[in-house]
């Protein structure tokens, strides 16, 4: 089951999505896998930390402007298509990849936080399952 995991860069607690992950990681075992973005704040930073403490298998999706790293390797794109000059097309790119690669959407605290809508619209427009939590 992958997993994906979104949210609010102001998103802060920490306990919820440990006790999701760990939960999730009951019910699938080594077939659970976490996808984010890598951010490095809010739920995507909180979801990377969790699934590592709970040694969950963790994938990320970073912007094409960002540096490839071992959590990339797994997303079945190329190193050289990291490390790019900045493009706001990149973020597009990164909501179509998580959609597309997770079974399942969690989306935390999406309060006026317009990437987040983004993932909610393009998640509703795909028929992608998810849910808004926190």
């Amino acid at each position: 089951m992958r997993i994906g995991i979104v949210g609010n860069k102001n998103y802060q607690n920490k306990r919820a999505i440990k006790n999701l992950l760990f939960e999730l990681k009951k019910k699938y075992g080594k077939e659970l896998s976490i996808i984010s973005t890598g951010n490095k704040v809010g739920a995507e930073k909180l979801a990377k930390d969790c699934a590592l403490d709970l040694d969950i298998r963790y994938i990320e999706y970073p912007l094409m402007s960002e540096k490839y790293n071992m959590f990339c390797q797994q997303n079945g794109k190329p190193a050289f298509l990291y490390n790019k000059k900045y493009s706001p097309k990149y973020k597009f790119y990164q909501v179509s990849d998580i959609i597309k690669n997770t079974d399942f959407l969690v989306i935390y605290n999406h309060t006026n936080d317009p990437i987040v809508k983004k993932y909610i619209n393009t998640a509703e427009s795909k028929n992608k399952k998810h849910t808004i939590l926190g």
